[in-house]
């Protein structure tokens, strides 16, 4: 099997993957749509109005995008199958068609991934591989040049996997953050799809946090760790597509969050109950890995701490304390990040405030927080130096504009 692997990269290598077509997938619910010889897909969940999102907090910068000012909307879901298939990247799904018959192009390779079949007017039917930039830069041996999908014949080959499984990687699958609303998500809707009952799941599994989340979403589920720098033969995988595209949450998810936090939790952990003031801090970051470096973070500690707000490094919580922790909270005030991130966790209502040195996640970040039902408002800071990339600079935030918002948000 390996060796077919590799023979199939081989015959890949250089040549152009085109994005997946087919017919509408939304007309026929259920029903399976051939996208290739070895793919076809399903729609699992319509687009439908979230109509109970959050307020925006009357704070900070208006809106700057079309997309902050439209009512939230949650966008279709849908899942592929496919036999005999490589997972390349950390989501990509590619038929590589019939080698013995490629050279007369009658079978080009075929990729999919979570994000690629959303219909107008989220996305096309099927977008062009340069759409996704990145989507390979974690695999060995896979590259991208305009439309074409190089596979070198040295790519780095994991051992492939004749167990029927449930892949639900996705991008940034080493970033906590992006569990919280890419793979979690993934987790709590599996129910949705038939198909999945009793697969294994193949996820990666590089970190402790890692395991633990997918041991308390799903119990007692045999789980395949994922190897996101190679490229993985399936001979038997469902990929089901985002479920909080747009990172808009859906009805259907927001009632499994609650049910999963509200396990976790259990009893209130802390001895001050509901009613927390919390501060979400990046302090142990800003030394381990410096990047979004909030400069004056030390004093704006101290100075919520007169307002009855305590620091929270989530990093250090136990899944189950951290969740309680987020329970608790009555208003939340952070830095954009990770960290922040756990206010999926939040009970409806909950105010969060949002810190942040520039407006580049405004809109993500934004349809997040108020598709929970949160009363969500951004104050942005000043950047003070380059950090290690544009999105990441060191930055500062107006003390004192801090202290009048969160007195003015806090229930007194």
């Amino acid at each position: 099997m390996a060796e077919d692997a590799a023979a199939i990269l081989r015959g890949l290598a250089g040549r152009e993957v085109a994005p997946a077509r087919g017919p509408d997938l939304w007309t026929r619910p259920d029903a399976w749509h051939p996208l290739s010889p070895r793919l076809r897909a399903k729609a699992v969940a319509g687009a439908a109005p979230l109509g109970d999102e959050g307020p925006r907090l009357p704070l900070g910068a208006p809106p700057e995008s079309e997309i902050e000012r439209e009512p939230l909307q949650a966008r279709p879901r849908y899942v592929v199958a496919g036999k005999n298939v490589l997972l390349a990247g950390q989501r990509a799904l590619i038929d590589p068609g019939d080698p013995d018959i490629a050279e007369s192009g009658a079978a080009e390779p075929v990729l999919v991934n979570d994000v690629l079949l959303l219909p107008a007017p989220f996305f096309d039917h099927a977008r062009p591989l340069s759409a996704f930039p990145h989507e390979f830069r974690m695999t060995h041996g896979v590259s991208r040049a305009g439309e074409r999908l190089g596979i070198a014949a040295d790519a780095h080959l994991a051992p492939p996997i004749d167990t029927p499984v449930v892949a639900l990687g996705s991008t940034e699958s080493r970033n906590y953050g992006s569990w919280l609303f890419r793979i979690l998500p993934k987790l709590l809707l599996l129910d949705e799809i038939p198909e999945a009952a009793g697969r294994a799941l193949l996820v990666p599994m590089e970190a402790e946090w890692m395991r633990e989340i997918v041991a308390a979403a799903a119990p007692g589920r045999d789980v395949i760790a994922q190897d996101v720098t190679a490229v993985t033969t399936l001979a038997d995988g469902l990929a089901p597509s985002l479920a909080a595209p747009g990172n808009v949450f859906p009805s259907e998810l927001r009632r499994a969050l609650t049910a999963f936090a509200a396990r976790l939790a259990g009893p209130a952990s802390s001895p001050r109950g509901a009613g927390r003031r919390l501060y979400i801090s990046r302090r142990s970051w800003s030394k381990t890995a410096p990047r979004r470096i909030l400069m004056n973070e030390d004093e704006i500690v101290t100075r919520l701490g007169t307002l009855g707000f305590e620091e929270i490094r989530p990093e250090t919580l136990p899944l189950g304390a951290r969740i309680a922790a987020f329970q608790e909270a009555e208003i939340v005030i952070g830095p954009s990040g990770s960290g922040l991130f756990n206010c999926v966790f939040c009970r409806p209502g909950t105010t969060i405030l949002e810190l942040e040195p520039h407006g580049g996640f405004r809109p993500m970040h934004q349809s997040l927080y108020r598709s929970l039902g949160l009363a969500h408002g951004f104050l942005r800071g000043e950047i003070v130096s380059p950090g290690p990339a544009p999105a990441h600079p060191n930055w500062r935030i107006e003390v004192e504009a801090v202290l009048r918002i969160a007195e003015a948000c806090a229930p007194r």
